[in-house]
């Protein structure tokens, strides 16, 4: 199968994006994952919606991995991260831990891009996002101009990282095992790793429908809604861990096949296009929105469905039209956000 096809148009690529970007605000929304902790509600987005932003790219035609384009994914997803945690560790350090600036721990948290580094030195753990999904680019790349060997090695890896990310998942003695690895395996390799395997296997299921020219969303709708009842169930009594991973596998690749099903649908709203344009910016922006919001809530009204709406617009239009101005001022734009290595020194001449 020629893997330099792509599977999906930009705009609706572009729209998935805006919706996914939904979700994913959804998932941070404080005031929504308090009213709906007795159910779970975050640990339930949190099954697929995260993952099908990193699966979305494989549906894309793969590129040589050139020099040029390898330092274009640096510029492009690693810089930033090291531009926000740099300015965020120095005002966490400063005026809220109020201690000494702890250089060769933050050096690890830039190298490693670990999530409890992140946190520990950031206050703020989301920053994760943008090394695993650099490295995840560059293993695509790398593994669709491969041979067989090398695609074989690859996979197999990404499936023992998931092995340990989802004996992980119930916080006991692999959560410790998987932490240790995280927290040593640098540009965030070990996260981004794990989503290979998932987008390979879908990109392949997405091939073969178009082959057959199958039609099959009406069952995927059917067995996403099944997934979710059985998510819901475990959560409210039995508590099994397999039944938990299972999910885990299943739900971000039905997930991924339903969205690229109904791309064209998505489309026709035309908001989620316009956000989907802006999903990077609207990333790093909506969690500073969403705590101003939750200590408002918390310290004059109390927490309810009505709230969890209004932060919900709030947090999404709030990030969306701040992510507009960004990119009006061209010059700070570039250096925040560049799109290439080209860009950012064009800043500087």
């Amino acid at each position: 199968m020629d893997s330099t096809i792509s599977y999906i148009k930009t705009s609706e690529s572009t729209a998935i994006k805006g919706f996914l970007i939904f979700l994913i605000i959804l998932g941070h929304n404080m005031i929504f994952t308090h009213y709906t902790e007795p159910v779970q509600g975050m640990g339930y987005l949190y099954c697929f919606h995260i993952q099908a932003f990193f699966i979305l790219p494989f549906l894309y035609g793969a590129k040589p991995l050139t020099k040029e384009r390898l330092a274009n994914y640096f510029i492009r997803l690693y810089w930033p991260y090291l531009l926000l945690t740099t300015i965020l560790s120095v005002i966490y350090s400063n005026f809220y831990l109020q201690k000494e600036f702890d250089f060769w721990g933050i050096l690890r948290m830039f190298i490693t891009g670990d999530v409890d580094l992140i946190k520990q030195y950031c206050g703020i753990q989301i920053f994760w996002f943008m090394p695993a999904m650099f490295s995840l680019s560059v293993l695509k790349d790398w593994f669709y101009n491969s041979n067989k060997v090398v695609r074989a090695v690859l996979l197999l890896f990404s499936c023992i990282a998931n092995v340990f990310l989802f004996l992980a998942s119930d916080y006991g003695y692999y959560y410790e095992i998987s932490t240790d690895i995280r927290s040593v395996i640098p540009f965030g390799l070990y996260l981004g790793i794990s989503y290979l395997v998932f987008g390979v296997f879908v990109r392949w299921i997405v091939g073969k429908l178009k082959e057959r020219e199958i039609k099959c969303c009406p069952y995927l709708i059917i067995i996403f809604i099944g997934c979710s009842f059985l998510y819901f169930m475990n959560e409210l009594s039995s508590h099994e861990q397999m039944i938990h991973v299972a999910l885990l596998i299943v739900m971000p690749v039905i997930f991924m096949l339903i969205l690229w099903y109904n791309g064209r649908h998505i489309q026709h709203l035309f908001f989620m296009e316009k956000a989907g344009d802006k999903t990077f910016p609207m990333y790093i922006i909506h969690p500073f929105i969403g705590y101003m919001l939750y200590a408002f809530v918390v310290k004059y009204t109390h927490i309810s469905l009505l709230w969890a709406i209004v932060v919900q617009i709030v947090m999404f239009w709030g990030s969306y039209y701040l992510s507009v101005g960004l990119y009006r001022v061209d010059r700070i734009r570039k250096i925040l956000l560049p799109r290439s290595f080209s860009e950012l020194k064009s800043v500087f001449k």
